[in-house]
């Protein structure tokens, strides 16, 4: 039937045209979003999804960060304690030619002063073993709490307890006069080192710890934010071969809309 008040076949194409024009500005959004789903316009119960895995991902990266934080605080420390050892080491070798009858009078002084110097650096590395103004050796030094898991738990950076054995380490070099004195002063080192090596111990376990910690969480993170994309990414390829395609079939119905109307056009003229 051909009706001049209505003209089912361009209403037809009409709709045609406008789901073309809605695939076309469907796949332009996701290529220039880079998103399949972008917001809850897109898919409501996926977008809801994703923003679910967005927050674990953010909840996953600060865990990591803290734990980043952690790892940073241990291996300055670590750092700080293999120079006391190797400090102590110098000061044993030192206490060693004072406690030798053989060493010469002359000597002595020399090498108890460079003695007193070696306990100076000692303060000296606890102070300066410092990361986010934090100093672990440090006299006043306290324990950190660093976030491990997403359920609050923590892990904790100790700290170098040995301030007991350095005073009566330097307390026991000053008061070197004789070989007697000389092999107090070598106990004294002994009891210290000992405690370096304690500690050292323990921030390496604490550092093991902590990379397990760093490592799983990492993990997490590469699978949820794959997962997330999997959920909502725009694959270009087929986002791109929807668009041309799109374009194609606009050009076509366009042109069958204008041949539908230019032949209602004819039934008008003819009705003149």
């Amino acid at each position: 039937m051909v009706s001049v008040n209505t003209s089912s076949a361009a209403i037809s194409a009409v709709n045609t045209l406008r789901g073309i024009d809605q695939r076309f500005i469907s796949s332009s959004k996701r290529i220039e979003t880079g998103y399949r789903v972008a917001d809850s316009g897109d898919d409501a119960s996926i977008f809801s999804v994703a923003q679910g895995v967005r927050a674990e991902v953010k909840t996953a990266a600060s865990i990591q960060s803290s734990l980043s934080q952690a790892q940073n605080t241990t291996q300055v420390a670590l750092a700080g304690l293999r120079q006391l050892y190797d400090l102590t080491n110098d000061i044993r070798a030192n206490i060693i030619l004072l406690a030798d009858g053989a060493t010469a009078e002359s000597a002595r002084a020399t090498i108890k002063s460079d003695t007193q110097a070696l306990l100076r650096q000692i303060d000296s590395v606890r102070n300066t073993s410092t990361y986010n103004s934090f100093a672990q050796l440090s006299a006043t030094a306290q324990a950190r709490s660093f976030i491990a898991d997403s359920a609050g738990n923590s892990i904790t950076v100790g700290i170098f307890d040995g301030q007991t054995e350095l005073d009566a380490l330097n307390a026991a070099v000053d008061n070197i006069d004789t070989s007697a004195s000389a092999l107090v002063a070598l106990d004294a080192n002994d009891a210290f080192q000992r405690q370096v090596n304690l500690s050292t111990a323990e921030l390496a376990s604490t550092a093991k710890s902590i990379a397990e910690k760093s490592n799983f969480v990492g993990s997490l993170v590469d699978a949820l934010s794959k997962g997330l994309g999997a959920l909502v990414d725009t694959d270009i390829a087929d986002a791109l071969a929807v668009r041309q395609s799109a374009i194609v079939q606009r050009g076509l119905s366009v042109a069958s809309l204008d041949f539908i109307n230019t032949a209602n056009r004819r039934i008008v003229n003819i009705l003149r």
